[in-house]
């Protein structure tokens, strides 16, 4: 078979010294995860007008849920990632348009630059890896940058100090209260990477106003064997179908994909969150 090795990366990497920080550490990434794992009628309402707007339809196949007219949007890679198999799948199965970033600062530039050509946007796709999740901490309440120190965190007080071309869901909401960046009234963000905190969820759905999946254990695909045709059928067609498992946490029970829906009054202002544990598997839209 063809590239049948893409079936083993995964999307965690390994930490090297220096980042360590007591308010940031791995234990409180799960912080707000319902420990009931299942899907609230809002949010699951939330998705269903989010498809019917957008024309986005399903279909069975080889035991898979397929989707027709969901590539839309924009997917984010981070540019040390964007060679890898997984992410390469996921993002063409998702985005209609694919842009490279480095820093937090960047990653925002690349929203500006998609917003300028929309609308707005109704979908952001964000692939790249996340944190090692080693039983002592050091894990940063957001996604790494190139320099690990420089990504996009959830806030000021939740990012590394040495914090260079870093970004936050604060610079977000900055940028998208002056019309820089414009998300559709019904959005989502998907976000792959590994060991990423709900705190960073909610704080990109309060900036954003868009409904924010992230998984809070390690990421990687669902479907991962070739031993028989279907098995190969679901690997090559199953690429949306992605699992949260517990590599180091399983002591702390956070190893869930995390969703938050954001609730809005009709003028727009969000008013609460439904926070949902989707358990180990996520099909993305």
């Amino acid at each position: 078979m063809k590239n049948l090795n893409l079936v083993i990366f995964t999307t965690a990497v390994l930490l090297s010294g220096g980042l360590r920080a007591a308010s940031s550490t791995s234990t409180n990434h799960g912080e707000g995860l319902p420990s009931v794992v299942g899907e609230k009628a809002f949010a699951t309402q939330y998705r269903e007008d989010f498809m019917s707007k957008h024309g986005i339809t399903s279909y069975e196949k080889y035991g898979i849920t397929h989707f027709q007219n969901n590539k839309i949007g924009l997917g984010l890679v981070k540019s040390a990632n964007r060679k890898e198999n997984v992410f390469k799948h996921i993002l063409s199965k998702t985005s209609k348009t694919k842009m490279k970033w480095n820093s937090g600062k960047q990653l925002i530039e690349r929203l500006e630059e998609y917003s300028d050509s929309v609308t707005c946007i109704p979908k952001v796709v964000s692939a790249s890896h996340g944190w090692a999740s080693r039983k002592g901490g050091g894990d940063w309440h957001g996604l790494s940058g190139r320099t690990r120190n420089n990504g996009f965190y959830a806030s000021e007080e939740s990012r590394p100090k040495k914090w260079g071309a870093s970004r936050t869901s604060e610079d977000l909401a900055s940028e998208v209260k002056k019309g820089n960046i414009k998300f559709c009234n019904k959005c989502i963000i998907q976000f792959y990477a590994c060991n990423v905190s709900t705190k960073f969820a909610k704080s990109v759905a309060k900036a954003s106003g868009c409904q924010v999946v992230l998984a809070t254990g390690k990421a990687s695909p669902l479907y991962r064997s070739s031993e028989t045709q279907l098995d190969v059928d679901q690997m090559y067609n199953g690429h949306q179908y992605w699992q949260s498992g517990a590599a180091f946490w399983d002591d702390r029970g956070v190893s869930s994909w995390y969703r938050v829906t954001p609730k809005k009054t009709p003028y727009g202002e969000i008013i609460e969150f439904v926070e949902e544990n989707l358990g180990d598997t996520y099909l993305a839209l």
